[in-house]
């Protein structure tokens, strides 16, 4: 609670607290200022963000603050166009605009008592809510060798918590624990009892579904890793990299020594963004022949080239219209 006998320095009178309803807007304020100034950040440079879930929580809280301060600001710029006017000898103008003056005195009250009802959450009902598909039912059609399956694994001895390095050092991951749970994701995926009969399995079902016919992986394809690398910004050592480089490495592994693909035969690639060095050298090291492609090329990687325009939905400029067209 704010002290009711609070004085000011310089005069030495007392200074009256805040009323409940200048405790209540303050918060409130805040609220309605950071929710319009992320809605613009955010929505004005892609304005297909406005139907992105936060930015249809922050839209009426933005839009609620801009209403108060339009109904604060409009009653001065009324009442100072109104007296200019009547200065002028324009009384009948100036009379009008008083009127409209007092409708906003009004309106700028509304705002005060109804801005806090403007940003508050919606009061709870009675009414539970209702799943419109229902409870813990799937949602489309299920695709896949095991239709609709996803496959969670976890081993706590895969990788250490106790940190006082980066998490994707040697020394807090360890890669026979990685290989197993990728080796487990690969048979319960599958339905299949060994690794080798999982590989067959897939490539067996991705041709079949592709009008290739039941074949499995034939010596000579190509096969192309898109790993996650997001928030990279170069070639350099970086910890924000989303891919763990021994996980990638595990499953490079997997397809040399399991299904026989040639290690040049393999490609890992982001190609909008940067192969950082923590991944290329945990691949590179064992298996110098991998191709890496990433966005400018260069320290052993490919650049990767576009083909811009082909997505013609997609926002406009950049590569976000394009298809990446490097050689595998």
């Amino acid at each position: 609670m704010e002290d009711a006998n609070r004085t000011c320095p310089k005069t030495g009178r007392p200074v009256p607290s805040p009323s409940p309803r200048t405790r209540e807007l303050r918060p409130l304020t805040i609220l309605g200022f950071v929710s319009l100034a992320w809605f613009l950040i955010r929505v004005v440079p892609k304005p297909t963000r406005a139907t992105y879930p936060c930015q249809r929580a922050a839209a009426p809280l933005a839009a609620g603050f801009l209403a108060w301060l339009a109904g604060l600001a409009a009653p001065a710029v009324l009442f100072r166009k109104a007296r200019a006017l009547s200065v002028a000898s324009r009384s009948g103008s100036a009379w009008l605009l008083a009127a409209a003056a007092a409708a906003a005195v009004a309106g700028g009250a509304w705002s005060l008592t109804s801005f806090p009802a403007l940003l508050r959450a919606n009061p709870p009902t009675d009414q539970p809510y209702v799943l419109f598909d229902g409870p813990l039912e799937p949602v489309g059609i299920g695709r896949g060798i095991v239709p609709g399956r996803v496959v969670w694994v976890h081993d706590p001895k895969a990788v250490r918590w106790e940190l006082t390095g980066s998490w994707w050092e040697d020394a807090y991951n360890d890669q026979a624990a990685i290989n197993g749970m990728l080796s487990h994701s690969l048979q319960w995926l599958t339905n299949q009892k060994t690794d080798a009969k999982a590989w067959a399995a897939l490539f067996q079902h991705f041709n079949r579904t592709h009008g290739r016919g039941n074949a499995g992986y034939k010596a000579g394809e190509k096969i192309a890793i898109k790993v996650n690398l997001n928030n990279t910004t170069g070639h350099n050592t970086i910890p924000r990299l989303n891919t763990s480089p021994h996980l990638t490495l595990s499953l490079v592994k997997q397809l040399v020594d399991v299904v026989g693909v040639k290690p040049s035969a393999i490609t890992i690639l982001d190609p909008s963004r940067f192969v950082p060095s923590n991944l290329y050298d945990k691949v590179h090291g064992p298996y110098p022949e991998v191709v890496f492609v990433d966005h400018i090329g260069g320290d052993g990687r490919i650049k990767a080239e576009f083909k811009l325009g082909a997505i013609p939905f997609s926002s406009p400029g950049g590569n976000a219209t394009g298809i990446a067209t490097a050689a595998l």
